[in-house]
């Protein structure tokens, strides 16, 4: 199977939610993550893509061969993230969780008492996904706070 867009809409309609943000956190403190790249088995969808090093936390996301997103990676107040963009202007943090990358969204809560502001959205066409998309920047300690790990996880082999 193709690691599509389409692909990946799926992977996060899977999860049930997803969050994105406006402001990258990894833009300006790339760093590599000891033992990131190899090949990861995503069970919910029966595929793997391959984590491959290309520079210093930059890593290309690879189904059958082909480079299906770039990931930069970096530690937010402990926190390992692999940064994918979605968009030209939307991110979507992976954390790393033992030997797995899980995707995650942002507890509502935790942004309204930051007063941070976002918008959410269900897109039902991929099975009733909601959407929490951070506008603008958010400090890390509100951003380590409020991410959630989702159900999904691309588990490393």
């Amino acid at each position: 199977m193709k690691f599509s867009m389409l692909t990946m809409a799926m992977l996060f309609a899977l999860t049930g939610c997803m969050g994105g943000y406006t402001v990258s956190k990894c833009k300006g403190r790339a760093a590599d993550l000891a033992g990131l790249a190899g090949t990861y088995a995503i069970s919910d969808l029966g595929m793997s893509v391959d984590v491959v090093r290309t520079g210093r936390g930059t890593y290309n996301l690879l189904a059958e061969g082909e480079v299906e997103s770039v990931l930069t990676t970096c530690v937010v107040n402990g926190k390992e993230i692999a940064e994918a963009s979605l968009q030209e202007d939307m991110n979507l943090a992976l954390v790393r969780s033992g030997d797995a990358l899980v995707v995650s969204t942002f507890d509502t809560a935790v942004l309204d008492a930051a007063g941070v502001k976002y918008d959410t959205a269900v897109i039902e066409e991929l099975g009733g996904l909601s959407i929490v998309g951070v506008e603008g920047e958010m400090s890390d300690d509100v951003f380590t706070t409020a991410l959630m790990l989702g159900d999904v996880s691309l588990s490393k082999q």
